[in-house]
Protein backbone atom coordinates (compact mmCIF):
# COMPACT_ATOMS: atom_id res chain seq x y z
CA UNK A 1 0.00 0.00 0.00
CA UNK A 2 1.29 3.29 -1.07
CA UNK A 3 1.03 6.42 1.25
CA UNK A 4 1.99 9.48 0.19
CA UNK A 5 5.52 9.53 2.16
CA UNK A 6 5.61 5.83 3.21
CA UNK A 7 5.13 2.43 1.33
CA UNK A 8 3.37 -0.13 3.59
CA UNK A 9 4.67 -3.75 2.85
CA UNK A 10 2.12 -6.46 4.12
CA UNK A 11 4.22 -8.33 7.08
CA UNK A 12 5.72 -11.59 6.16
CA UNK A 13 7.06 -13.71 8.42
CA UNK A 14 9.65 -14.91 5.95
CA UNK A 15 11.16 -11.40 5.57
CA UNK A 16 13.81 -10.60 7.47
CA UNK A 17 13.41 -7.25 7.18
CA UNK A 18 10.02 -7.15 8.54
CA UNK A 19 11.20 -9.77 11.21
CA UNK A 20 13.97 -7.43 12.21
CA UNK A 21 11.00 -4.46 12.96
CA UNK A 22 9.32 -6.87 14.97
CA UNK A 23 12.37 -7.60 17.00
CA UNK A 24 13.61 -4.46 17.45
CA UNK A 25 9.89 -3.20 18.68
CA UNK A 26 9.89 -6.11 21.50
CA UNK A 27 13.52 -5.46 22.57
CA UNK A 28 12.65 -1.91 22.98
CA UNK A 29 11.28 -1.89 26.27
CA UNK A 30 8.80 0.53 25.94
CA UNK A 31 7.99 -0.83 22.72
CA UNK A 32 6.85 -3.79 23.96
CA UNK A 33 5.32 -2.29 27.82
CA UNK A 34 2.83 -0.71 25.30
CA UNK A 35 2.69 -2.94 22.40
CA UNK A 36 2.83 -6.56 24.09
CA UNK A 37 3.89 -9.44 21.96
CA UNK A 38 3.55 -8.35 18.79
CA UNK A 39 3.87 -11.99 17.26
CA UNK A 40 0.86 -12.40 18.72
CA UNK A 41 -1.08 -9.80 17.60
CA UNK A 42 -0.41 -10.06 13.88
CA UNK A 43 -1.01 -14.17 14.80
CA UNK A 44 -4.33 -12.47 15.66
CA UNK A 45 -5.13 -10.35 13.24
CA UNK A 46 -4.17 -13.02 10.03
CA UNK A 47 -6.91 -15.36 11.99
CA UNK A 48 -9.42 -13.24 11.90
CA UNK A 49 -8.28 -11.53 7.96
CA UNK A 50 -9.61 -15.38 7.10
CA UNK A 51 -13.28 -14.30 8.17
CA UNK A 52 -13.01 -10.87 7.29
CA UNK A 53 -10.47 -10.07 4.77
CA UNK A 54 -10.78 -6.25 3.74
CA UNK A 55 -10.83 -4.86 7.79
CA UNK A 56 -7.64 -7.12 9.03
CA UNK A 57 -4.05 -6.23 7.92
CA UNK A 58 -0.47 -6.12 9.52
CA UNK A 59 2.00 -4.10 8.16
CA UNK A 60 5.56 -2.94 7.80
CA UNK A 61 6.09 0.73 7.46
CA UNK A 62 8.84 2.00 5.23
CA UNK A 63 10.37 5.71 5.28
CA UNK A 64 12.47 6.70 2.34
CA UNK A 65 12.76 3.09 1.77
CA UNK A 66 13.67 2.32 5.48
CA UNK A 67 11.95 -0.02 7.61
CA UNK A 68 10.92 2.83 10.01
CA UNK A 69 7.77 0.65 12.17
CA UNK A 70 4.63 -1.23 12.08
CA UNK A 71 1.04 -0.31 11.78
CA UNK A 72 -2.00 -2.25 11.86
CA UNK A 73 -5.54 -2.50 11.57
CA UNK A 74 -7.71 -4.66 13.17
CA UNK A 75 -11.61 -5.51 13.16
CA UNK A 76 -12.79 -6.30 16.98
CA UNK A 77 -16.29 -6.40 17.65
CA UNK A 78 -17.30 -3.26 16.66
CA UNK A 79 -14.40 -1.06 16.53
CA UNK A 80 -11.61 -1.17 14.05
CA UNK A 81 -8.19 -0.49 15.88
CA UNK A 82 -4.85 0.91 14.79
CA UNK A 83 -1.66 0.28 16.42
CA UNK A 84 1.56 1.29 15.27
CA UNK A 85 5.20 1.59 16.69
CA UNK A 86 8.09 3.20 15.23
CA UNK A 87 11.79 1.41 15.77
CA UNK A 88 13.65 3.60 18.59
CA UNK A 89 16.26 4.87 15.92
CA UNK A 90 13.36 6.23 14.14
CA UNK A 91 11.89 8.06 16.76
CA UNK A 92 11.76 12.29 17.17
CA UNK A 93 11.14 12.61 13.82
CA UNK A 94 7.39 13.11 13.97
CA UNK A 95 7.20 9.82 11.65
CA UNK A 96 4.62 8.27 13.45
CA UNK A 97 2.33 11.06 13.50
CA UNK A 98 2.91 11.60 9.80
CA UNK A 99 2.48 7.40 9.37
CA UNK A 100 -0.91 7.47 11.27
CA UNK A 101 -2.56 10.42 9.57
CA UNK A 102 -2.08 9.39 6.17
CA UNK A 103 -2.64 5.73 7.54
CA UNK A 104 -5.98 6.78 8.46
CA UNK A 105 -6.93 9.02 5.62
CA UNK A 106 -6.22 5.72 3.42
CA UNK A 107 -8.53 3.33 5.30
CA UNK A 108 -10.89 6.28 5.34
CA UNK A 109 -10.45 6.95 1.04
CA UNK A 110 -10.42 2.63 0.13
CA UNK A 111 -13.16 1.36 3.14
CA UNK A 112 -16.11 3.11 3.13
CA UNK A 113 -17.91 1.04 5.79
CA UNK A 114 -15.45 2.12 8.21
CA UNK A 115 -16.20 5.71 9.63
CA UNK A 116 -14.22 5.68 13.07
CA UNK A 117 -10.63 4.55 14.06
CA UNK A 118 -9.77 3.78 17.60
CA UNK A 119 -6.38 3.69 18.94
CA UNK A 120 -6.34 2.05 22.58
CA UNK A 121 -3.28 4.01 24.23
CA UNK A 122 -2.02 3.72 27.99
CA UNK A 123 -2.25 6.98 29.60
CA UNK A 124 1.44 6.71 30.67
CA UNK A 125 2.84 6.85 27.06
CA UNK A 126 2.30 10.51 26.61
CA UNK A 127 4.34 9.68 23.27
CA UNK A 128 1.80 7.90 22.21
CA UNK A 129 -1.29 10.31 22.97
CA UNK A 130 0.99 13.59 21.64
CA UNK A 131 1.39 11.89 18.00
CA UNK A 132 -2.37 10.80 18.22
CA UNK A 133 -3.41 14.47 18.92
CA UNK A 134 -1.08 15.20 16.29
CA UNK A 135 -2.32 12.82 13.55
CA UNK A 136 -6.35 14.36 14.50
CA UNK A 137 -7.32 12.03 17.00
CA UNK A 138 -9.45 13.14 19.74
CA UNK A 139 -9.68 11.81 23.14
CA UNK A 140 -12.64 10.11 24.19
CA UNK A 141 -11.52 8.20 27.57
CA UNK A 142 -8.70 7.65 29.68
CA UNK A 143 -7.25 5.58 27.48
CA UNK A 144 -9.33 5.56 23.82
CA UNK A 145 -8.59 8.30 21.29
CA UNK A 146 -11.15 8.05 17.96
CA UNK A 147 -10.73 9.81 14.29
CA UNK A 148 -14.06 9.74 12.66
CA UNK A 149 -14.37 10.54 8.90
Amino acid sequence: MDLDNFNLEEYSPLNIGHKTVIIKLYNDINSRKYLGDLEYAISSINQRKESDYLHNYAYIAYYNERPIGYISLAHKEKTYEVTYGIIPEERGYHLGSLLLQEFTEKVFEEIKDIDKLTLIINHLNTGSINTAKLAGYNQEEKNRFTKRR
